[in-house]
């Protein structure tokens, strides 16, 4: 709907905003009472929510790979903003790749699913001739008229929007101005009165190819996040839904497009695949994480020895539950020492069963796990 405005507007040069600071004055007092409103509720005098502390964090080292770009430690090394600013210039160009940055909420796993969506082209139509817009602009020399605004308001977005990974929902705030400058080669064409209207028309069909060209050549394919395969496996199943096979599948799937990294995938995957029973499945995705090196070993060597002592198996189990080191499980500790403990007691080592209860007691389970502990222990 803006765009096709702006379009109009264009095409009828007497349909003029009388008053040039009209909307430069607007966005700026739109700007002050949403910077004052954010001051008042989150003491942050901005129109835009305080994302300092979670750019920080997204910048730093130790962070997913799937969230963060990962530099030399050198770099690391430098204050905050300027590594925030640092790696906000490189992203800039994935504004403009033209394909969806996904979110949790996934636009690829939800177009199967909603027949409008599957109607709808997406970036691949509207980023490749925004493109040719802002280069049109800028080597016609556009850019110092009003038609420059445009220009002026992505380019204020982009460094905010790319301090932190650009996913979709962050680059939907441009969507209304690159819409406008999708129209601007076909407006630019129309609006040529000169002799040479034959050859307007021509550079701009060539700038438009360029760009698509160039779009399509550096764009990757769309992508999908390990995170994403699990959000949308957890949502299958929400509602009251039972776990079925298609939302483990779409677990499976999501660790190995993570390439076994993502560890919710393998978590999510444990605790439905252990208590079905479903145990060769459960070994044959542990092998592979362990063989990736990628999810923390204490919590892969937990399930494994879950698996074990399921399968029988009480010496492996013993032997893999004493290797998870119960720092590294969180409030996942009580079970591991727990378990560790059902284990031995399997084997007959009636004391080395009784230190892994009374170890699990010192671990802070959840009270309904601490009785089922002690009564264990009145048992021995």
């Amino acid at each position: 709907a803006g765009a096709a405005v702006w379009f109009g507007l264009k095409l009828k040069p007497q349909a003029r905003i009388r008053r040039s600071w009209a909307l430069p004055g607007g966005i700026l007092a739109v700007w002050l009472i949403i910077g004052g409103l954010n001051y008042h509720y989150s003491n942050s005098w901005s129109p835009f929510f305080n994302v300092l502390p979670y750019s920080i964090s997204v910048n730093t080292p130790n962070i997913e790979q799937s969230t963060a770009n990962l530099e030399t430690k050198k770099h690391f090394d430098l204050p905050p903003v300027i590594r925030i600013g640092i790696n906000a210039v490189k992203r800039l160009p994935k504004l403009f790749e033209a394909h969806e940055i996904p979110d949790n909420l996934n636009y690829y796993f939800i177009r199967e699913n909603f027949l409008p969506l599957q109607i709808c082209f997406g970036p691949w139509v509207v980023l490749p001739l925004a493109t040719a817009g802002a280069a049109l602009i800028l080597f016609t020399g556009r850019w110092k008229k009003r038609d420059g605004l445009l220009l002026g308001i992505i380019s204020l977005l982009m460094l905010p929007i790319c301090a932190n990974y650009p996913m979709g929902r962050y680059r939907l705030i441009l969507y209304p101005y690159l819409s406008i400058l999708a129209v601007y080669p076909v407006w630019w064409m129309l609006r040529q009165k000169s002799k040479n209207f034959g050859k307007k028309p021509v550079l701009a069909l060539i700038v438009i190819a360029g760009c698509v060209g160039l779009n399509l050549l550096f764009s990757p394919k769309p992508y999908l996040r390990g995170s994403d395969f699990v959000a949308w496996a957890i949502a299958m199943e929400a509602g009251g839904k039972r776990v079925s096979e298609t939302s483990l599948q779409t677990f499976e799937a999501g660790l190995v497009q993570s390439e076994f990294s993502e560890q919710a995938a393998l978590v999510n995957l444990m605790v439905r695949l252990i208590p079905a029973k479903q145990l060769d499945r459960a070994e044959n995705i542990l092998a592979h994480a362990f063989e990736a090196g990628q999810i923390e070993p204490a919590l892969l060597w937990y399930y494994q020895g879950l698996v074990k002592l399921l399968q029988g198996n009480y010496n492996a189990a013993a032997i893999a539950l004493g290797r998870s080191d119960p720092a590294k499980l969180g409030p996942m500790a009580p079970k591991r020492s727990f378990f560790e403990g059902e284990a031995h007691r399997q084997r007959g080592d009636k004391a080395k069963a009784i230190e892994c209860y009374q170890r699990a007691l010192t671990e802070n389970p959840p009270p309904n796990f601490k009785i089922m502990i002690e009564e264990t222990l009145k048992k021995l």
